[in-house]
């Protein structure tokens, strides 16, 4: 399966929840799917590597199988600044399958507030 693609921005020092889900079209009618175990969020950027996980408690999983990782305003300013970020996000299942279903770059930007 190849991994669809989206590149995004996140204003470093803010905590916007970012929101996934993997969904499938079948006769016009959009189902997300909730089968997974387990879900993984990879940044890394020059000098830069975060791992967040269902299982960590640094996502969360709603029951209809959306993803949400709420990240603190420390954990975006620590994102380098520009378009340097790759990202992918993995479900996982338990009998040992592992899909990549979204990857792409983060840009970040702005960050010059302190708090």
């Amino acid at each position: 399966m190849q991994p669809a693609t989206r590149d995004f921005e996140i204003v470093r020092g803010s905590s916007v929840p970012l929101r996934f889900s993997l969904s499938t079209i079948t006769d016009g009618a959009t189902t997300v799917s909730a089968t997974w175990d387990s879900a993984v969020l990879s940044i890394v950027g020059p000098d830069f590597s975060v791992r967040y996980s269902t299982e960590d408690g640094g996502l969360t999983r709603a029951e209809d199988g959306t993803v949400t990782w709420l990240p603190t305003a420390a954990e975006t300013r620590s994102l380098p600044a520009g378009r340097v970020n790759s990202y992918e996000l993995e479900f996982r299942w338990s009998n040992g399958e592992q899909w990549v279903v979204l990857a792409g770059t983060i840009n970040g930007v702005g960050g010059l507030n302190d708090d």
